[in-house]
Formats: structure tokens, sequence, C-alpha cells
């Protein structure tokens, strides 16, 4: 990577709210924007695709990401 072009390893992507009552199951769809896999380069002023594939992991809280896939860049 260029000098400067860092990025974190973890982000967050996006994020829903939703209630159930006991024993109920709710579905929840969370839109992850192009963006997300994307950073700031400096040198070039632009946002560039950051390589790789990504992992996207999925829970109650940052302490409790229970669900986790990997998605392949195309």
């Amino acid at each position: 990577m260029p000098s400067g072009f860092a990025h974190s390893p973890c982000r967050l992507a996006g994020f829903a709210s939703a209630q159930a009552a006991p024993g109920q199951t709710v579905t929840v769809d969370i839109e992850v924007p192009r963006r997300a896999a994307q950073t700031w380069d400096p040198a070039t002023q632009s946002w560039r695709d950051l390589p790789g594939d990504h992992r996207l992991r999925t829970g109650r809280s940052c302490a409790d990401l229970s669900l986790d896939t990997t998605v392949a860049r195309g």
C-alpha cells in the first residue's frame, strides 16, 4: 500500500435496531454501502477499494459478534 494509505481492520458498516418478545424471531436487513470497503487515499485524493475479501461480523454488540461471513471481492 502507498505511504499514508492505511485502514482500520474493523469498522462499523451499518446497524439496525429491533425489538422482539421472548422466544420471538425477527429479521433485520442492513445494507452495507460500498464505501464500507474503501479507504481515503490522501496521495490521490480519492477513495480506493480495500484489497482482498471482507469479513462481515454481526451481533447484538461489539462484545457479542455471533454471526460471521466472508464476502469475496468480485
